[in-house]
């Protein structure tokens, strides 16, 4: 850390939990900042007290609830007004409509989610919509940020896309904890596993794992028509219509194949008891369950549409194809357990160096840099 003074970070996110990709992310750098010594605000609605050791908590409360529209435009206002009062060194935003110091950038814009859209649900989506203008609107004022994060390659080239900006733009890809999703965490469980349902061996079918909770987008469906007859497939996540992919499953044939497992507290158990997890996504700003995966000495195969694809070398640490017609070659050369081995070590490697410490170090480097420059202009 730059010993020159303490810096005091506003950090405004709406849930200050781990509920979600984002969250998490928010959660683990401003305790990282708070563990070297920086004074941590959080301004949220919703806050896990168990996750602010000494960082001091802002609520916001609730404002016009009748309409989530209004609701997101009071959050956006509120915390514009609250926040400059704070006289803060740097103000870190991790939602949209907040013009600050720093804006990290967890999805795509959504024009981007309107591309593939006809004319007419553009038109209607956007143009016509108050959800949709509220969010061009707040969009445009997160671009105005002095560093915008990109929490992927991909999401880089949608800021410069969609809003023109290519300066002051940073990508620091989310971490992973190394100790508790490790192969040595594997082996623990699996000694604790009596009766063997998290501890797969090479002579039973090969068990893939599939962990998302929007599985059209996250492409359970392509998954689902590529799967290998030698192969068992668990999926992890809530999803959305589970009874129509239930259906589309028994009609494929594939009952005693693919297994709904719904909604986990924590996911490790699953990635003890599978073999390789696939993210064949459609759209993905990253996908952190690639990640904690490859750190647990799984190989992974994931789609280019996926941001995580910036850290998988095709055939080194993992596999990476473009089309769905592709995922079958891979899965069946994945049947060979020495590769296997050997794909899944060099993941382990991959993911020691995309740890929460290293985000955090790029951060503090952002906030040094802003700091410096704020600190040079003249008020």
């Amino acid at each position: 850390m730059d010993t020159r003074r303490r810096l005091k970070i506003a950090v405004a996110i709406k849930n200050f939990a781990i509920t979600g990709g984002a969250e998490k992310y928010a959660v683990e750098i401003a305790t990282r900042m708070v563990a070297r010594g920086h004074d941590v605000h959080v301004y949220a609605r919703e806050v896990d007290t168990g996750l602010t050791h000494s960082m001091t908590v802002h609520r916001l409360p609730y404002r016009l609830r009748f309409s989530s529209v209004l609701s997101l435009y009071a959050y956006a206002r509120q915390i514009s007004k609250q926040i400059q009062h704070g006289d803060y060194d740097i103000v870190h935003s991790h939602d949209r409509g907040c013009a600050c110091d720093v804006a990290t950038i967890h999805t795509f814009s959504y024009l981007h989610n309107l591309e593939t859209r006809s004319v007419f649900k553009k038109l209607n989506d956007y143009y016509l919509s108050p959800r949709g203008r509220l969010y061009g609107v707040l969009e445009r004022k997160q671009m105005r940020s002095r560093a915008l994060v990109a929490v992927s390659r991909i999401v880089q080239a949608d800021i410069k896309k969609y809003s023109g900006r290519s300066t002051g733009t940073h990508v620091v890809t989310p971490g992973v904890d190394v100790d508790a999703f490790s192969p040595v965490a594997v082996d623990t469980h699996r000694q604790a596993d009596p009766d063997g349902r998290f501890n797969p061996s090479e002579e039973e079918p090969i068990r893939l794992l599939f962990v998302g909770s929007e599985f059209r987008r996250k492409g359970l469906d392509a998954l689902l028509r590529e799967l290998p007859n030698n192969m068992i497939l668990t999926v992890v996540g809530k999803g959305e219509r589970r009874h129509h992919y239930q259906q589309l499953v028994h009609a494929m044939g594939l009952g005693k194949r693919v297994i709904f497992e719904g909604l986990c507290d924590d996911v490790r158990p699953f990635y003890l008891a599978a073999h390789l997890l696939v993210l064949p996504s459609l759209r993905e700003a990253f996908g952190m369950a690639a990640l904690e995966a490859m750190a647990c000495g799984l190989p992974v195969v994931v789609s280019t549409a996926a941001g995580v694809a910036s850290i998988v070398d095709n055939g080194c640490n993992g596999f990476v194809f473009s089309h769905p017609a592709e995922l079958k070659a891979i899965l069946e050369r994945l049947s060979d357990p020495n590769l296997r081995k050997t794909i899944g070590q060099n993941a382990r490697r991959t993911a020691m160096r995309h740890t929460w410490d290293r985000a955090a170090d790029q951060y503090e480097t952002i906030y040094w840099d802003i700091y410096d420059t704020k600190r040079r202009q003249p008020r």
